[in-house]
C-alpha cells in the first residue's frame, strides 16, 4: 500500500483479514441466532412438512413459512408451541452481560 512505512503493508493486510474474519464470525452467529431458520432446520431434521405442523397448531402454512423465513417475528409462546409440535422442548438461555452485571 502506498504511503505506509516499512512493515505497514503486512499490518494492513493482517488488519483487513482480521476484519473479514470477524465479519464472517458475526454472520455465522447471526444465522445461528435466527429463530425461523432454526425452526426450519429442526422441522426438516424430523422429516416433517410445514403442513404437518400447521395441522397440529391450527395455523396457516403461509404464516409458518413467513416465520421460517424471518418475515414475521415469532413470540416465545409460539416458538414453544411449534417446538412442542415437533417433539422438542424450548430451553431459555440467560446470558449475563458482564459490562452491566445483569441478565438479558
Amino acid at each position: 500500500m502506498p504511503g505506509l512505512p516499512e512493515g505497514g503493508r503486512e499490518t494492513a493486510r493482517f488488519h483487513n483479514a482480521s476484519c473479514e474474519q470477524i465479519r464472517k464470525e458475526i454472520e455465522e452467529a447471526r444465522q445461528m441466532m435466527n429463530p425461523g431458520k432454526t425452526l426450519k432446520y429442526l422441522r426438516k431434521g424430523r422429516g416433517l412438512r410445514q403442513k404437518d405442523i400447521c395441522e397440529k397448531l391450527f395455523i396457516s402454512q403461509q404464516n409458518l413459512s413467513l416465520m421460517e423465513r424471518g418475515r414475521v417475528k415469532i413470540s416465545v409462546e409460539m416458538m414453544d408451541e411449534i417446538l412442542h409440535a415437533m417433539g422438542y422442548k424450548l430451553a431459555v438461555v440467560e446470558i449475563k452481560d458482564k459490562r452491566y452485571g445483569r441478565y438479558d
